[in-house]
Parts: structure tokens; sequence; C-alpha cells
């Protein structure tokens, strides 16, 4: 690929994500707020730390941003379009999650700078952005997302067009309804168990060995929680603002949104009630506070 690319964001997951481009051999060039972050990246990675964003943008082909909500991505977008100016050719890929119609408004923005837009939220947290596995979301023009291939493949095992502009961040919502929903059920549910006298374990062994199953039994609850953790590494905040997202994009839909509304209304309800800042995880902590109980078994018992 011989197109410079720019990363934005060095947090949790746009850390691996970048390491994972400047190990497939691009020409990299990294900014964070934190400037300290962005030196550390280019001094262990080989690649460019910009100074500021402005120069990350006059100096990239390809711009990728992985912010923690549209908000973001559009004020660091605008303060790099401020100081690039106009050239034709180049690429804005959005691999946050953001609302799709401030996706789409974006995609009128930076037209007018000689930009496309992809937007291409990821699934697969933490865990898999480190192994380079994530799935891949897209939303944008057919030869706008052909372009972004090697990215794609540098960063990800499965890549999926699923619409025009502001369809990537849609799916990533709906994703995310899913997996909010899956992750309150099975801890109420194991919860429920524990207090009969079913063993925690014993439970997600038969779980996963049934029509119970889902993402949250399979790879969460034993490795967060049972592990006594709460960490995964995706921000209870994060989920909270991908569900309003959803809600949203069933409101303008006009479909049935019942369980959907159920499920955001009581991760809104743990959200106020946790420390600011609190992994997802700490959903299940808050309803074991609420049940009394404790999954992992208390090694003092």
């Amino acid at each position: 690929m011989t197109d410079a690319v720019g990363f934005v964001g060095l947090g949790n997951m746009g850390w691996p994500m970048a390491r994972h481009l400047a190990a497939a051999g691009l020409a990299l060039t990294v900014f964070d707020l934190r400037g300290d972050v962005s030196a550390r990246f280019a001094a262990e990675h080989g690649a460019t730390a910009a100074g500021d964003i402005g120069k990350l943008f006059t100096g990239a082909d390809i711009v990728v941003t992985m912010l923690p909500n549209g908000k973001a991505v559009r004020a660091a977008v605008e303060a790099g379009l401020a100081a690039a100016g106009t050239r034709t050719g180049r690429l804005l890929v959005d691999m946050s999650s953001s609302a799709p119609h401030e996706t789409v408004e974006l995609a009128g923005v930076v037209a007018a700078a000689g930009y496309d837009l992809v937007d291409a939220p990821v699934s697969g947290g933490v865990v898999r952005a480190e192994s380079g596995d994530l799935c891949i979301l897209a939303g944008g023009d057919a030869a706008a997302v052909n372009r972004c291939a090697p990215l794609f493949a540098a960063m990800g095992r499965e890549t999926f067009r699923v619409g025009p502009v502001g369809a990537g961040h849609a799916m990533k919502a709906l994703n995310n309804v899913m997996s909010a929903a899956g992750l309150l059920l099975a801890a109420e549910t194991l919860l429920v168990g524990r207090r009969y006298g079913l063993a925690p374990e014993t439970m997600l062994d038969v779980l996963n060995s049934s029509t119970g199953m889902n993402h949250a039994t399979r790879t969460k609850i034993a490795q967060f929680v049972l592990s006594g953790t709460y960490a995964s590494g995706f921000a209870l905040d994060l989920m909270v603002k991908d569900l309003a997202i959803a809600a949203g994009i069933a409101r303008e839909a006009g479909a049935p949104y019942l369980l959907g509304g159920l499920v955001t209304s009581v991760w809104e309800l743990a959200k106020g009630q946790v420390p600011a800042g609190s992994d997802q995880m700490v959903l299940v902590r808050w309803l074991e506070d609420l049940a009394a109980t404790r999954l992992a078994h208390d090694p003092a018992s």
C-alpha cells in the first residue's frame, strides 16, 4: 500500500489497532491528545508522531479515527481540515462508534475538502484488537471500502460492507444491543441459579452446550467475572452510548423496540449507580450487589 496513513486516537482499542498497521509496514503517522502516548507509540513501533493533528492531516492520504464518540471525531476532523486544506483523493475512515446521522453529516463536510468517508466500527473488544482479529463493519462507497482493504486486513479477520455511509455505525450499535442484552440476561440467570444453589461454573458448562448459550456465557463471564477482574477493556459509558444510538435508530425506523428499550433503561440505571469510568463488566458487579451474592466463589468461605 503506497498511501500514507494517519491514525488518530491511541486508547485501549486504538493502540493495538495502530500497532498492527505499523507491523504491516504501512507508512504510519499517529496522533493522540496525550503527546507522550504518541511519542511512546512512535518509539516502540517505528511510526511518526505528529505534534498536532493538522500535521497529521496534511501528510496523510488516509486518516483513520478511533475516538470515544462522533463529537470527538467531528472536532478532530475539523481541526485537521482547517490546517490541511483541500486536496482530492483523500479518505477518512472512522472506526469509532458514532451515531449514523452524525456520520452522514460529516461525510458532507469532508467531501468538500476532497475526502471520501468510510465508517468502519469494529466488534471484538480489546482482546481481538490485540490479536488483529476484529470484525469490521464498513459503510461507504464500494471503491472507498476496497481502498481500505490493506488496513482492514492488518487489523481484522473479517470485513463486511454493510451499506452506504452511516450503515457501519448503525450495524455496530444494533450489534451492541444484542451484546448488552446477552450480558444482562446471562448475569441475572446465573445469579438466580447461584441463589438457588447451582454452581456458576456448572451453569456455564450447561448453557454453553445448550440453547441458552450467548457471547457473554462463552467469553465474558468466566474470564471477567468468575476471575474477579470485572475488566474487559470496554467502558460501561461507551456501551450506554451505543445503546442510545440504537434506540435512536429504532425511533427513526419506526420499528418496535420493546426489549431493546428495557435493556437500555437497565444499563442507564446501572450507569447512574456505579463509579464513573467503570468497565462494562461492572454491570454484573452491580447486579451481584442487588442480589447480595457473588458469582465467584469466595476463597475464604
